[in-house]
């Protein structure tokens, strides 16, 4: 080990580990110059740039390496990583010996941390800091600077809080916890983690696509893909050490059983005719796999409920693992009615689609984005509407299967995508199944974040001529195909059994570029919008060009299809006419209407702050600043939610599916009992308020760390009064202020004790009964002074909006609205 970090501990490597990673190491490393699209060899790589692109995955803000670290590590790896490591089969040494660097630092820093923070710290220097140090070039010099650099990083940190109304020392108790939370982090990373962190730096040497999973994260993938998993249905998440269950997923075996509620402890996991196994300090990833199983298979569970008194206090939950949907991710619908003129409305449907998922195996009771979509479609024209939008803008991608299938229910048949290989063969996928599922005006909203599949969609229904392309600039611009290259059973690789390759990791390489049907690649450039829209997204670096190692842009030869074929006898068509109307209408929107004028102004705010990479270190500095920054947002505020107020009225429209799994849930909700014997319907339990508006019967589920307690804070006034509902001793509007202000610090932990809270600040005035009672009426009324929290869609959503006005522009351009301008009840959508 070098000098400068003597007395380093060693990182522990079972062998038997440290041979299945070699083994998976070479393969991947193989699988890489092989089949990537590419066919760049090692020799081709820079090895310098990819040890420095590892270091700074390891410490991506440059905090804990040195500059000599950096240093040292080219001149020992730089020349040999590939010619003599490498070769030699020594694949993960240099990974190890740099990450041994790293923890160290980290360790040895975090030490370092905690006693800093024990001292003062001067809030009146004119020092500033950079905290996004991603960009800055190199590590410090010496400890010395470190020194001061963390200095100014935990006075940055501590500003942080008090500017949140925290004291100096409660502000130093939250940056103490946060710190302990990474010392534990870096802890606890495995060989496998390291090994993962190092092949996945190697990948993006060759494109930003291309990676390595563990296989852990390999698992976790396929979970997003197939929208589905099989377990108990519970969120999990890690709270000192305590596998807490966060949330039970509707219509999962947890939430059927009515055993576990949120805030419960697991403190053991055991399976049939096994010991049972003690999870407290126990990594998350690994609880959840042994929680994870196959279906049909049970699991045994003991906790610590989360009303226990005594931590001494245990239950055990036996549940039977099965297949959970995971439907928030599934493609939904609304029917929107846009106006058209002073007294008419026309019914416009919106669908929005996530990513583009499958399972790959054919039946109901599998989801598929091409069978949702045509189940919303068919829901959609028997509600009548008169024109649809496809949101793709959060649509990352996902299968290419899914993609070409999805643009078959807009044309009858013709070409969707061209597949261009390594070896420079081109292959074309084409939608030849005449059936259609939808003919009339069609509009696909995008933004910056939609990329791959949903760049297909959209360039193809374009190139077509059968949807207007509404939304940013362009796309994101990922026109690659990845394909996912499991260790040792692609090809049966003689390195490997059967048997070793069920727990192995995959490769995710690029082995393919997309082309529209007319020649142009999506490549950085992704699609050009027909109408674009004002949009922060133009202005962050998010798209495909601002990535390192990404491939370029180009174009093969185009397609040739009969266009006749692409449009259904009596679908809508768009021609060079028609684009320039509506481009013409929304333009004249655009510098018209208010909502767009409050767009280009926190446009405008926004870029100014994106400009502020220096903060300043004085107090009284930040709090001048933060003054000015927070009148401005309130004035914004105040307009969006103005024009908010002026929404257009929709109804949710779901697939069979989500309402089946929404109505076992919300029967879940009505008929179960809390461990205290109450009822859910507007009561609180840990973290959740059940609330159930007068005269409904749905249940909703607050999630009361998430309301917005700066807004409760200035009608504290009206909070203080339904709290003194049927109290003998009101408590004074300050008290309840002071209650407020604590919610609004609390971190999201156990600190967010709701009754103990209650007791601290009100107990002075209110019996326990009345806290008891007056706990429902304080988050009811916090839900009705912030409404939204119950809403899943924002109040206001300009790009949304002006694509709904666009599709009643074309109907009134070709005549569709004759039929459709007559002002009239709308069928009554399903039941969300």
């Amino acid at each position: 080990a070098p000098e400068a970090h003597a007395g380093r501990e060693e990182f522990e490597v079972d062998r038997s580990d440290l041979e299945k990673m070699r083994k998976e190491t070479q393969q991947a490393i193989r699988y890489l110059q092989y089949y990537h699209y590419s066919k760049k060899p090692l020799s081709k790589i820079d090895p310098e740039k990819m040890l420095i692109s590892y270091m700074q995955e390891l410490d991506y803000h440059r905090l804990f390496f040195l500059q000599r670290d950096k240093e040292e590590i080219l001149a020992r790896f730089g020349d040999t990583l590939f010619k003599s490591y490498f070769s030699r089969g020594k694949w993960l040494y240099p990974a190890f010996q740099i990450f041994e660097i790293y923890r160290y630092h980290a360790v040895t820093r975090l030490e370092w941390v905690f006693d800093r923070l024990s001292g003062d710290f001067d809030l009146s220097t004119d020092q500033t800091f950079i905290p996004d140090r991603s960009e800055i070039k190199d590590w410090p010099e010496s400890a010395e600077e470190a020194d001061n650099l963390w200095q100014q990083r935990l006075t940055f940190d501590i500003l942080q809080e008090i500017l949140n109304d925290d004291t100096t020392d409660r502000a130093k108790e939250k940056v103490i916890r946060r710190y302990k939370r990474m010392r534990r982090y870096v802890e606890e990373l495995e060989p496998h983690n390291v090994q993962e962190v190092f092949l996945a730096s190697l990948a993006q040497m060759y494109d930003p696509h291309s990676t390595f999973y563990s296989h852990d994260s390999l698992e976790e993938f396929t979970i997003a893909m197939r929208n589905s998993l099989v377990g108990i249905g519970a969120l999990l998440r890690d709270e000192d050490g305590y596998c807490v269950i966060q949330e039970l997923l509707p219509g999962g075996p947890a939430e059927m059983a009515n055993q576990l509620h949120p805030g419960d402890k697991i403190v053991e996991v055991r399976q049939d005719r096994e010991d049972p196994v003690d999870v407290i300090d126990m990594k998350l990833r690994n609880i959840v796999k042994q929680i994870r199983g196959e279906k049909g298979t049970r699991v045994h569970l003991t906790i610590i409920p989360a009303q226990a008194s005594d931590p001494s206090e245990r239950k055990y939950v036996t549940l039977t693992r099965d297949e959970i949907k995971l439907t928030e991710n599934l493609a939904k619908a609304s029917v929107y009615e846009v106006p058209l003129g002073e007294d008419a409305r026309i019914p416009v449907g919106v669908i929005d689609l996530p990513s583009f998922y499958g399972s790959g195996t054919e039946g109901k009771n599998h989801s598929s984005t091409t069978r949702d979509v045509e189940e919303l479609l068919r829901k959609l024209n028997q509600r009548g509407v008169e024109g649809i939008v496809l949101d793709l803008r959060r649509n990352g991608g996902g299968l290419l299967s899914e993609a070409i299938e999805l643009t078959g229910l807009f044309i009858p048949k013709g070409p969707v995508v061209q597949v261009k290989d390594t070896s420079g063969q081109v292959r074309q996928d084409w939608d030849r199944d005449p059936k259609i599922a939808y003919t009339g005006p069609l509009a696909v909203l995008v933004s910056r974040r939609s990329a791959s599949a949903s760049e297909i969609v959209a360039g193809a229904l374009q190139n077509h001529r059968r949807a207007i392309i509404v939304g940013d600039t362009s796309t994101h611009g990922k026109g690659t195909v990845q394909a996912i290259f499991e260790i040792g059973r692609s090809f049966g690789h003689p390195l490997f059994k059967q048997s070793d390759s069920e727990k192995l990791g995959a490769t995710k390489i690029t082995i393919q570029k997309f082309y529209l049907p007319n020649g142009y690649s999506t490549q950085e450039k992704g699609v050009l919008s027909d109408i674009p829209l004002p949009s922060v997204n133009d202005y962050l670096p998010i798209g495909e060009s601002d990535l390192g190692n990404a491939l370029v842009w180009d174009t093969i030869d185009p397609l040739h299809w009969n266009s006749k074929d692409t449009i259904a006898p009596d679908g809508a068509r768009i021609d060079t006419a028609l684009i320039s109307a509506l481009q013409e209408a929304s333009r004249k929107r655009q510098e018209t209407l208010e909502e767009f004028a409050y767009l280009d102004r926190h446009i405008a705010w926004f870029r100014e702050r994106q400009k502020q990479k220096e903060f300043s270190l004085n107090l009284e500095a930040r709090r001048n600043q933060r003054e000015i920054d927070n009148s401005v947002k309130e004035k914004m505020d105040a307009v969006e939610e103005e024009l908010g107020n002026n929404r257009f009225a929709y109804r949710d429209v779901l697939l069979d599916l989500s309402i089946e799994k929404e109505s076992q849930h919300q029967a879940k909700l009505r008929t179960g009992t809390l461990p205290n014997g109450k009822a859910k319907a507007n009561t609180y339990y840990q973290k959740i308020f059940y609330y159930q508006e007068e005269g409904q019967s749905k249940i909703e589920e607050v999630w009361i760390e998430l309301l917005d307690y700066d807004k409760a804070i200035k009608h504290s006034e009206i909070i203080a009064e339904e709290i003194a509902v049927g109290t003998l001793n009101p408590p004074p509007i300050e008290k309840v202020a002071e209650l407020l202000q604590f919610f609004k610090q609390a971190e999201t932990s156990d600190e967010f004790d709701v009754d103990s809270a209650f007791e601290t600040f009100l107990g002075e005035y209110l019996g326990p009964e009345e806290i008891d009672a007056a706990i429902p009426r304080f988050f009811t009324t916090l839900v009705s002074i912030d409404p939204e929290v119950l809403e899943e869609k924002p109040s206001l959503d300009v790009p949304l909006r002006e694509s709904l006005r666009i599709i009643a522009d074309w109907l009134n351009y070709d005549g569709r609205a004759i039929k459709a301008t007559l002002a009239r009840n709308l069928p009554q959508p399903i039941e969300s």
